[in-house]
């Protein structure tokens, strides 16, 4: 495509050679054309206030060209229907009769997940890009996100629409990094997995310790904050969550909202696991405290979570847990009992929902608290 006359850049209103960032302004133009946009549709993108949006379109596109579900499917060397399973099971939205959404990106992603069916099958390998699919949605609503907060800035600022555009290019510019720095992750992760993979080769479950974290009282906190400010406050507890957990060596399952789940392969990296979080919120200066469940015994791992008998009730005692403490079951209590870094105390037998006679709890506490 032959470079854009500045002069015809200028009559329709998108470029001002005596600006004083004129050449930058001409050379986003240019970049954003050979993107694939035209001066035109880029007017009509800035009359809009949509520049920035346009811009990262363009720059996200996965690949060039357009293609229907029946191209997708031949260059996968798919059946037409098992490919709209798979870009289904993805997230990515139905095709319409006579439509073309599909780039040569879409192409060669579904290349992998039909080789992944000659080594899975077709239902695993539908389960597994379902899994993806959500992940991968997350992610990009986390980093859609983030930008927001530059785009605020910006607009406070009084920045115009070729700035915003300047600054979502950056931002977009981050991800061929950020997808190198998934794939290094997901090794990790892998490598991590290995071990816990080893003992399912015979049985379908793994005994490890769940815990359960909430912050008490979120509903009526919330209520008394802003949306910008109720955003802040959970992603600072995600983060100080996260930060600790990983520290004390536990693995942070999930997040939701104000609660989340951990595994740890033994009982006494829960309790430490579970002690720091309490620890980490008590008398914080934004957030309430953090109240833990604690349980531990044979659970079934299934794409990226864990079920069973363990996870319901070390959901249930953390929703029976006074604010700053941490309620553990039989199974932790057995197996840290002479461990002289806690203390336990006999709460007694408590009714839980799931459960058909009372369960007997104990508080942890630091051996160090003892006295208190």
């Amino acid at each position: 495509m032959p470079a854009p006359d500045p002069s015809e850049l200028e009559r329709l209103g998108l470029y001002d050679p005596a600006a004083p960032d004129a050449g930058e302004q001409l050379a986003l133009l240019r970049h954003l054309i050979e993107l694939g946009a035209t001066p035109e549709g880029l007017v009509e993108a800035k009359d809009n206030g949509r520049l920035a949006q346009a811009s990262a379109d363009l720059a996200l596109r996965p690949g060039t060209g357009t293609l229907d579900d029946a191209a997708v499917a031949a260059h996968a060397g798919v059946e037409p229907a098992l490919a709209r399973r798979l870009t289904r099971a993805a997230g990515l939205p139905n095709l319409l009769p006579g439509t073309t959404p599909f780039t040569g990106g879409d192409a060669d992603m579904l290349t992998t997940f039909a080789d992944a069916c000659e080594v899975y099958g077709e239902e695993v390998t539908t389960q597994l890009v379902r899994v993806i699919g959500t992940a991968m949605a997350r992610v990009a609503e986390a980093a859609g996100s983030a930008f927001l907060n530059v785009e605020g800035d910006l607009t406070a600022a009084g920045s115009d629409e070729l700035a915003l555009a300047r600054a979502t290019l950056r931002a977009v510019g981050l991800l061929p990094g950020t997808v190198r720095a998934m794939e290094v992750l997901l090794r990790r992760h892998l490598t991590a997995f290995i071990g816990v993979a080893m003992g399912l080769r015979d049985e379908p479950v793994v005994d490890l310790a769940v815990a359960f974290a909430d912050l008490v009282g979120f509903t009526a906190f919330s209520q008394q904050l802003s949306p910008a400010e109720l955003s802040r406050a959970v992603a600072r507890f995600e983060a100080e969550a996260s930060d600790t957990i990983a520290g004390e060596g536990g693995r942070l399952v999930k997040l939701i909202g104000d609660e989340a789940m951990v595994v740890a392969a033994d009982a006494d990296t829960a309790c430490r696991v579970a002690l720091a979080l309490v620890g980490r919120f008590s008398d914080h200066e934004v957030l309430p405290p953090v109240r833990v469940g604690l349980a531990t015994g044979p659970v079934l791992p299934q794409d990226g979570d864990y079920f069973g008998q363990p996870v319901n009730l070390a959901s249930r005692l953390a929703t029976l847990a006074r604010p700053g403490t941490v309620l553990v079951g039989g199974g932790i209590k057995q197996a840290v009992a002479a461990n002289p870094a806690y203390h336990l105390r006999a709460v007694g037998r408590r009714r839980l929902k799931g459960f058909d006679a009372p369960v007997p709890t104990w508080a942890l506490r630091p051996a160090a608290r003892r006295g208190t």
